[in-house]
């Protein structure tokens, strides 16, 4: 598995409860500093930035399929309380976990999908443009 493989993978498979820079760094091979800029200039977001917006997407639909109440699924997605959570909610997406868990869709969300490496050549499908 190819280096920026390896930290997509480790990216997606750890989101939910996080994962550090430095980690994603030692399994690409390269510096904390070089990755956090080889991942911006690749996606146009922070690493930081991508996991948030992952992890709530996945909350989203959580709730937007009649999970676990607010708090439950706040907690499961790393955030210490309701009140963390619904801000963050909020501020990714425009509305409240409350009003997707009502409306049962995700129609208002624009939620942040995984990035996909295109196996054939080891580059991101978002811009077909090598990680490193």
């Amino acid at each position: 598995m190819e280096s920026d493989r390896k930290a997509l993978w480790l990216l997606e498979s750890r989101f939910r409860g996080g994962v550090s820079l430095g980690e994603l760094s030692v399994v690409a091979g390269i510096s904390r500093h070089h990755f956090a800029h080889v991942f911006a200039r690749a996606t146009g977001q922070s690493e930081m930035r991508y996991m948030r917006g992952r992890r709530l997407s996945e909350a989203a639909r959580v709730l937007a399929n009649g999970g676990a109440d607010i708090l439950t699924v706040a907690l499961d997605f790393g955030y210490g309380s309701h009140e963390a959570f619904t801000r963050a909610f909020r501020d990714q997406f425009g509305v409240t976990p409350e009003s997707v868990r009502a409306q049962r869709h995700l129609d208002n969300v624009n939620p942040v999908e995984a990035i996909k490496p295109d196996y054939a050549g080891g580059t991101l499908a978002r811009n077909q443009q090598r990680l490193y």
